[in-house]
């Protein structure tokens, strides 16, 4: 698809009418290198702002996967750009194939006026253009290429619909020349069947680099491998003075565990405990604070707190309600004793860093 194949006056994007994408899409492919990176955070305001799917979204989706099927100068910012959206795209949860073809219909047509900001038959379309994005992939999966990395997180964003390049990616890993970087694990994962190339990923559990210990130790949480020694691993990293990219969504490390996830919270407890862990470490792991234990204790303090008395809450559950104890309050000695009270559990360092190594 080409830039004049739709009239941009009729479609929208977060800000209004799309009638600036032509001009901003055309400076991203032609402009100079001092303009792209510009360009290209106007384009995700514009068509992804806080989550969003508009029909401008999918047109230019449309665009920039026919412009990366003939070449560009810029394939490294077409690239960021398609991987946002697809990672948007992925949080916002499937469609239907019969709502994605008609979707896609629509907007080819021309036939817009249902396609709002966010609204099922947008999410619809975005989704649909998403569909040849896997095709036009393989040339980018290169080391050598300028967009190597951001054509990995298209696949990791598009999941079981790229498993046609699980060939590709496994060449990838062969070929990395530092393999200290294993970025390509943890999306390699998800396009692998559960028990595939476990071997692989069991092999950089003991890497130097932490990012590959933690990404091959994703890896293996995907292809179903809750080992203690995987467990381990990922606390490591987890509470580390640095914490690897594949980490930062802690949300989604604790959707992946799934019942495993007290296991895992319990470890990054104990590792804190020491209380050595940075806050930045402490406020990554807010959003995985909405797990539900297998206790069935929703566990973040504010829940706890308006609930009644809490001591007789899972252990579990506990942990969490600390965590999240630590994240709202900066620290866990800043004011929020009544949060240790009302678990009941000890006030003072040395007494809760006992309580965390030797659970009764």
């Amino acid at each position: 698809m080409r830039l004049d194949d739709f009239d941009w006056s009729r479609l929208t994007h977060v800000y209004g009418s799309a009638e600036d994408v032509p001009d901003l899409v055309a400076d991203l492919l032609d402009g100079d290198e001092g303009t792209v990176d510009e360009v290209l955070e106007e384009l995700v305001s514009a068509l992804v702002h806080q989550g969003d799917a508009t029909s401008a979204t999918a047109a230019t989706v449309l665009v920039l996967i026919g412009t990366l099927r003939e070449g560009c100068d810029h394939a490294a910012a077409v690239l960021e750009l398609l991987a946002v959206v697809a990672s948007v795209a992925a949080e916002s949860g499937p469609v239907t194939v019969e709502e994605a073809r008609d979707a896609r219909a629509r907007l080819l047509a021309g036939d817009v006026d249902a396609m709002t900001v966010n609204s099922t038959s947008a999410r619809a379309a975005v989704w649909a253009a998403l569909d040849d994005l896997a095709a036009t992939l393989p040339p980018h999966l290169d080391w050598a290429s300028p967009g190597c990395g951001w054509a990995i997180e298209c696949v990791a964003a598009l999941g079981e619909r790229a498993s046609t390049l699980r060939p590709r990616m496994l060449d990838l890993v062969a070929s990395n020349p530092e393999p200290g970087e294993q970025r390509v694990l943890e999306p390699l994962a998800r396009l692998s069947a559960r028990g595939e190339h476990l071997e692989l990923y069991r092999a950089y559990l003991g890497h130097e680099d932490v990012r590959a210990r933690a990404d091959a130790a994703l890896a293996l949480v995907i292809a179903g491998d809750t080992s203690d020694a995987t467990l381990d691993t990922l606390a490591s990293a987890a509470t580390g003075p640095a914490i690897p990219p594949s980490l930062e969504d802690m949300a989604g490390v604790g959707a992946l565990l799934e019942d495993e996830a007290p296991r895992f919270f319990d470890r990054v407890l104990r590792r804190a405990s020491g209380f050595h862990v940075s806050m930045d470490a402490l406020l990554a792991w807010l959003d995985a604070l909405a797990i539900t234990p297998s206790g069935g204790t929703r566990a973040t303090h504010d829940s706890l707190e308006f609930g009644g008395p809490a001591r007789d809450v899972p252990r579990d559950a506990k942990l969490i309600a600390l965590v999240d104890a630590c994240v709202h309050a900066r620290g866990l000695w800043n004011g929020r004793t009544n949060v240790f009270e009302m678990l009941g559990l000890p006030g003072s360092r040395e007494e809760l860093a006992a309580w965390l190594r030797h659970p009764a």
